[in-house]
């Protein structure tokens, strides 16, 4: 079975929900972001509902409960190589193709969508090792 490695986490933080002045402005900033990073944040939010031209100018209060909890990113290598990039919100997540917008599965809660359920099974027993080998890393709920 292909063995991934989970490698360049990365998370942005929910926003605090009881500050209004928070609520009231911007969750999440371009810096944030890796280049192609954006237009996935893109796909990201309209897989969840939330459409709009700048991701960067809605409020955290347009975020439908999204901006309360924190958005870990994932790069998932093959031989050092990145294969994909997975994206963790709330309980549920996408697993996009390395630096496009092409979705290769999605998961909600405690399982996975996915065309290729051997993909889904190679990303779960890697996920599964990771938490093996660091009970602590922040890694998605399951794949499968």
């Amino acid at each position: 079975m292909t063995r991934y490695l989970f490698t360049n986490y990365r998370k942005i933080d929910g926003a605090d929900y009881k500050d209004e002045r928070v609520w009231a402005g911007p969750w999440l900033k371009a810096e944030q972001f890796l280049g192609h990073e954006v237009a996935q944040l893109r796909a990201v939010l309209k897989e969840y509902g939330i459409e709009g031209d700048d991701p960067f100018a809605i409020p955290c209060g347009k975020f439908d409960g999204l901006a309360e909890v924190p958005l870990e990113r994932w790069t998932v290598t093959e031989g050092g190589q990145p294969i994909f990039d997975v994206w963790n919100y709330s309980d549920s997540g996408t697993v996009f193709r390395h630096g496009g917008t092409e979705i290769v599965g999605v998961f909600v809660q405690f399982g996975g969508e996915f065309d290729d359920e051997a993909l889904a099974a190679a990303l779960e027993a890697s996920r599964k090792a990771a938490r093996a080998a660091d009970p602590s890393a922040s890694l998605p709920h399951s794949f499968t």
